[in-house]
């Protein structure tokens, strides 16, 4: 005759959604859905508040330190998901003028340049898998200054709105930041946060209160005084046309009829995406 012995049921241990899971991916820890949510509504609240009052431009540090956390999330599907929406919030608020100029279409610019912040936390993200934390922290600083430059510069939109240095726009020490660039800030503030990730935990907080209140009173304190007095400042008069890839007859059509509309003018400029490429001969001879 034969016996069946039952087997004690096995209990599945529930976790909750704000917990921190390990992951197999090179002992990545990932991130639950509420300490997502919380770095995202802080990411967001930073960003904003460093751009819409100079005063507290320094709190850009905090926006980047929680970008580099959310590549903690458990794949890069959610990566992308977690910088896309994080971009629109973050991008959005400040360029809401875009829906006045292109309506719809508007949301397409936000997603552009969503669409970056995503691909730092997706590529941020597989350093931490394939290399491990103290290597992703490493690269983490050229990571974002490559995909800031990329954006800025190199690609055929050169979408430089809301980069991260532009932020310290109105700082008592721009003459000082300016040495740095948009660029080199936006290295240096994201090396910091790498830095701060590779402590003990205990020390992550008190190390980055006291790099946040030495960023405030960096950019904060006034310029020191200028010895000799700057030269008196001569009124350059300016005149635009904006034109969107016209041939180089157009060009030069508009250019007459702006000479003849402000021939008080010393200064005509045409705007950025006027010529993709070199300055046509025909237009130097104008």
């Amino acid at each position: 005759m034969n016996t069946t012995t039952a087997e004690p049921p096995v209990c599945a241990k529930p976790h909750s959604s704000d917990s921190v899971h390990s992951n197999a991916d090179n002992g990545l820890v990932t991130l639950g859905w509420r300490q997502t949510l919380v770095l995202l509504a802080r990411a967001v609240g930073s960003f904003q508040l460093a751009y819409a009052f100079s005063a507290v431009s320094f709190l850009l540090g905090v926006y980047l330190f929680c970008l580099f956390h959310l590549a903690r999330v458990g794949s890069s599907r959610r990566a992308m998901m977690i910088g896309l929406l994080t971009g629109l919030l973050v991008y959005g608020p400040p360029l809401a003028f875009f829906w006045t100029i292109f309506g719809p279409g508007a949301l397409t610019l936000w997603l552009v340049l969503a669409f970056w912040v995503g691909l730092f936390l997706v590529l941020l993200r597989q350093c931490y898998v394939r290399f491990g934390p103290v290597r992703a922290a490493l690269l983490a600083p050229l990571l974002w200054t490559g995909l800031e430059y990329f954006r800025s510069e190199v690609y055929f939109l050169r979408f430089s709105w809301l980069n991260a240095g532009y932020a310290l726009f109105d700082s008592p020490q721009l003459p000082m930041l300016a040495k740095l660039g948009v660029y080199g800030i936006g290295f240096v503030l994201m090396a910091a946060v790498g830095m701060l990730a590779l402590l003990p935990r205990k020390a992550v907080l008190p190390t980055g209160g006291a790099l946040l209140v030495a960023l405030g009173l960096g950019v904060s304190l006034p310029a020191s005084p200028i010895s000799t007095p700057p030269a008196p400042c001569k009124e350059l008069r300016v005149a635009g046309v904006q034109l969107e890839f016209p041939n180089e007859r157009e060009v030069l059509v508009a250019l007459d009829s702006l000479r003849l509309k402000y021939p008080e003018a010393e200064l005509l400029m045409l705007s950025e995406y006027t010529f993709d490429g070199p300055i046509p001969e025909l237009i130097k001879a104008w």
